[in-house]
């Protein structure tokens, strides 16, 4: 290698080819070491495959992608997720996370955009590299090549450039679509379609799982072995949040030791992890004879929630092999099986890393650079002709020019992949910047050829999914460590001097470093004088984040203990409704209200199930012409929804900006508030985000949150302009919350949310929006409940919301009698009418599907409304209500408790929820002097997406959405109490 000896004459200009996270951390360990790197991207965006683009030539995910490892393992070392992100955040959450990273370490600077490497030359007269490249900018593609001279080159293009070509016997008789999975953009576009998925790896088991929630007709995946399946969650924590820095440590050392006896011991591990989570997956034919199970060196495990369930209710049916296809719409499978009406097949056969990016002896995969020519592996019994061994100084290192060029993307070990190439891109960047000691020209030999062997061995066994691959083994990651400076294997899980000290002076400290979630900040804990920079908020953060998961698995036990008494319940009386259809009826009037108060008292629940069992001819099924089961994105249990659905929008710099020019412009029109709208606040580059949002509001889950408003910047009316603003573009009709507002007539359409118990008001309080009570599970009135977070409560009030379609499923499926009792009336006591006391309705509002809209379930109701708040006890003139519906009471609340999610509601925070099929509650909570949780609240309604309004509650909606004019719009700037819930108004 003629060129290492010039290594101490490089300069250090850097190119990086490439914008997704492998280019982006090389960017920044780089700088952060003294070098001059520079990045070209071919887009006009960063983040790599985590941006979703409908191009078809480039691999993205899609916006239902989520990261199958969790936010608190996976993350870069020095820059965490937000507070608040989801477990496993989806892809849009992950891009917005990137982009932060970039703006933190002031990165973009340093990025050339809409320039796309086409080559890459090594110029031997001047020992530098040539990048050529051509503009991806419209109207200027044609302009012809460009070339940059760099001292050294990073390609960082990744593994997902190029795809696996496969051609079924016969396709050309298919009439249906075919596609690799690279170009599949748009699961919508398959509903009703009959789908076939080849191929079982992460990118088929997403498939299935996006084709069923875009309403596919069938789903079929072909895979030939069976595979390794591990859950996203663990009794409520991450499945990662258990491979601790100490599992780990014995597993590399094992490795060390007996390679082959290490992954025997780690396949054994991932099968029982799977059996534990879905026993009964043992008998199902994906993993069952005649299908194989290959060691864990032959096939990468795939981290997937809803497949088993998928298959297991046979909404992903799981097939044999394609054989052939055998016609126009029909495929032949190996075991002879005939699909019929197939529609599309989505190939999902993976990449081939691809390095013809280099030309010339700087590629490694060059045949001329190999002692033996790649003879050996080319003549494995299971080696893929277009994969190519690339030569590579621990997976990274160009053998040729070590100095000088170098490979991103290829080299694998058991790491989250954010945390692993922070890490190899950290140790790049103290052996390019001299802080830290070059390898010998043997060393990179010796590293290579004895990879070699391993792949070669491999090979001959079984097929090899990743060739880069270093799964096991100490010495790679220990290397690496070392290299970038971390002291990690210097102190953590080893008997040197360093380490019995620090067990020794912050023993606690270290057993959750060996114990305890292993947090990427632990590679910027220790400042070494060399190397990478260390983090000085890495201590505190790896305390935070071993609370936060502890505090993941305490309340998914807490959550477990809530539904022991409902289960209980039923289970007692199941048998019994059974048992008493011969028994004689018998009627029990109850004129006075049963023994029931505002806050839910789960034993006096548990003794009235019991009580009701006893009664005689419970109906056993629903009422006539209501779906036994609902289906839809708005059935969902909190405990698994953070793994489909990133509900948190967060707002970047430029959209803040963008609220911030809208502001200004309302306030230059000198208008009063009501008269915010879409045209007075313009928003023109925010509007179709917000519009979108909508469109999830009403069709999709049901809810969402808004993120980063800069309340601390603003007055309190500038404030309320930019909630008001921002929300007429999600739902432009504000609807009337108070008919009165300092004892003049008006149309009042904000209210705030506030402990206001030590007001001169506080014996008038008849609501627990204004207590730091605990708020029971309930809807407010109007399509959508919207909440603005101006400041938080020093301790608690967190934000829950449910699902009302999966406690009706739950209901139905176990106590139908109580669906009758919510779909009979119920009387509601009428607040500021002195003419009518109360009104008569049902809680549950059935709409079946029409032409145009979806079968719809909405509940409406208040807690209060029937048993009293405060100050204003149910009123003695409404006929008392029935145990029945004392118990369906309790039991809503418990179920809402039972499913619900909960959410880390932050100051500057919006929270956006369909009022007709998600209702809500609040933990009580504790203000000090210095930190009160004041929140302001809108009804708002979308004409273009809204609910059709159920017939009983259309006179409701009337008094909320009718009448009201801009000027008689008021936007009280202070807290008061409004009619509804004060003593002194609501009953006049």
């Amino acid at each position: 290698m003629a060129s290492n000896g010039s290594r101490a004459e490089l300069g250090s200009r850097i190119g990086i080819v490439g914008g997704g996270i492998l280019g982006l951390l090389a960017l920044k360990n780089l700088k952060e070491q003294g070098l001059e790197p520079t990045l070209l991207e071919q887009n006009e965006f960063i983040g790599g495959a985590w941006h979703y683009t409908p191009r078809t030539d480039q691999t993205s995910a899609l916006p239902m992608t989520s990261l199958n490892t969790s936010s608190q393992s996976c993350h870069f070392t020095d820059f965490p997720f937000p507070k608040g992100s989801a477990t496993h955040p989806r892809s849009g959450e992950v891009e917005k996370y990137i982009e932060a990273y970039a703006r933190e370490f002031d990165l973009l600077r340093h990025v050339q955009f809409s320039t796309k490497a086409t080559r890459i030359k090594r110029d031997d007269a001047n020992g530098k590299w040539d990048v050529y490249s051509v503009s991806t900018k419209p109207g200027v593609e044609d302009a012809g090549e460009k070339r940059q001279t760099f001292d050294r080159v990073v390609v960082a293009t990744g593994m997902l450039t190029k795809p696996v070509e496969v051609k079924l016997r016969g396709i050309d008789k298919f009439e249906g679509e075919t596609i690799h999975s690279q170009k599949f953009k748009d699961p919508s576009k398959y509903e009703d379609k009959n789908v076939l998925v080849v191929g079982i790896g992460a990118t088929g088991a997403d498939a299935q799982s996006f084709l069923r929630k875009s309403k596919a007709r069938s789903v079929y995946l072909s895979h030939r072995g069976q595979y390794y399946l591990m859950p996203k969650m663990v009794e409520g924590k991450a499945f990662d949040h258990s491979m601790t820095r100490r599992a780990l440590t014995i597993i590399r050392g094992l490795g060390d030791l007996w390679p082959k006896a290490c992954a025997m011991v780690f396949k054994m591990a991932l099968i029982s992890a799977r059996r534990k989570a879905w026993p009964w997956l043992d008998k199902h034919p994906s993993f069952t004879a005649p299908r194989v199970l290959d060691g864990i060196e032959h096939r990468i495990p795939i981290v997937s929630q809803d497949l088993p369930d998928n298959l297991r209710d046979g909404s992903t049916q799981a097939v044999a092999g394609v054989r052939e296809i055998s016609g126009p719409k029909s495929v032949t499978l190996t075991d002879g099986t005939v699909l019929e009406d197939i529609d599309a097949i989505i190939i999902c056969s993976g990449y081939h890393y691809d390095f013809s990016l280099v030309e010339g002896a700087g590629n490694p995969t060059n045949p001329d650079n190999a002692p033996d020519h790649y003879r050996r592996i080319d003549a494995a019994k299971h080696k893929d002709p277009h994969d190519a061994f690339p030569r590579l100084y621990r997976g990274v290192y160009s053998e040729q020019y070590p100095e000088s060029l170098a490979f991103l993307g290829h080299f694998l070990v058991m790491k989250p992949p954010f945390v692993l190439y922070d890490l190899v891109s950290m140790a790049l960047a103290s052996v390019w910047s001299g802080n830290a000691p070059f390898p010998t020209d043997e060393e990179i030999k010796q590293d290579i050829d004895r990879h070699y062997d391993v792949v070669v061995d491999t090979l001959n066994r079984g097929n090899m999914p990743h060739m880069g691959a270093r799964i096991f083994g100490s010495d790679t990651y220990n290397w690496l460590n070392e290299t970038a400076g971390t002291g990690v294997t210097e102190r953590l899980g080893c008997f040197s001097r360093e380490a019995w000290k620090l067990w020794w002076d912050d023993r606690k400290f270290y057993n959750m470093l060996m114990d305890g979630v292993d947090s990427p900040a632990v590679y910027r804990l220790f400042d070494t004088g060399r190397g990478r920079k260390p983090w000085p908020g890495a201590r505190e953060h790896i305390i935070k984040n071993n609370e936060v998961v502890k505090e993941m698995g305490e309340k998914w036990k807490r959550e477990q203990k809530k539904t022991e008494g409902f289960d209980n319940a039923i289970a007692v009386i199941a048998p019994r409704i059974r048992d008493i259809s011969d028994m004689a009826t018998v009627t029990i009037a109850r004129p006075v209200q049963p023994d029931i108060q505002y806050a839910p008292d789960r034993e006096k629940w548990q003794a009235r199930v019991a009580r009701r069992a006893q009664e005689p001819n419970l109906p056993e099924t629903i009422p006539s012409g209501l779906p036994a089961q609902f289906k839809s994105d708005l059935v969902w249990e909190g405990s698994t929804l953070a793994n489909e659905y990133d509900w948190t929008y967060v707002l970047n710099t430029e959209q803040l900006d963008e609220l911030d020019t809208a502001l200004a412009h309302f306030k230059s029109l000198n208008l009063p508030l009501g008269f915010i709208t879409q045209d007075t606040f313009p928003l023109p580059k925010l509007h179709s985000e917000l519009r979108k949002l909508s469109y999830e509001l009403h069709n999709g889950h049901g809810f969402f949150v808004i993120r980063g408003l800069r309340v601390d910047e603003h007055t309190r009316e500038e404030n309320i302009i930019i909630y008001a603003g921002l929300s007429s573009h999600i739902a432009p009709q504000r609807g009337r919350q108070d008919r009165q507002y300092d004892g003049k007539p008006a149309d009042v359409v904000l209210t705030h949310i506030k402990d206001l118990t030590l007001t001169k008001e506080r014996g008038q309080i008849g609501s627990p929006a204004y207590t730091a009570d605990k708020q029971v599970f309930h809807t407010d009135a109007g399509d959508i409940v919207s909440l603005f977070a101006l400041s938080t409560a020093a301790e608690g009030g967190t934000s829950k919301l449910a699902s009302i379609a999966r406690v009706y499923n739950e209901i139905a499926s176990t106590r139908p009698d109580l669906i009758h009792t919510l779909t009979q009336d119920w009387q509601f006591e009428v607040f500021g009418t002195p003419q009518k006391s109360f009104t008569s309705r049902p809680l549950v509002h059935y709409q079946p599907a029409t032409s145009t809209t979806p079968e719809r379930l909405a509940v409406q109701y208040a807690r209060r409304y029937f048993v009293g708040y405060g100050a204003l006890p149910r009123s003695q003139e409404i006929p008392p209500i029935s145990e029945a519906q004392a118990e369906a009471l309790d039991t809503l609340h418990f179920l809402g408790e039972k499913y619900a999610v909960n959410l880390d509601f932050q100051k500057g925070d919006i929270q956006y929820a369909n009022n007709m099929g998600i209702f809500h509650a609040r933990d009580g909570f504790t203000d000090t002097q210095e930190q009160q949780r004041h929140l302001l609240r809108q009804w708002l309604r979308d004409p273009e997406y809204a609910w059709e309004t159920p017939g009983p509650l259309k006179e409701r909606w009337a008094q909320l959405y009718e009448g009201i004019t801009p000027e008689a719009q008021v936007f009280p700037l202070e807290p008061f109490i409004r009619s509804e819930g004060n003593k002194s108004k609501g009953r006049e």
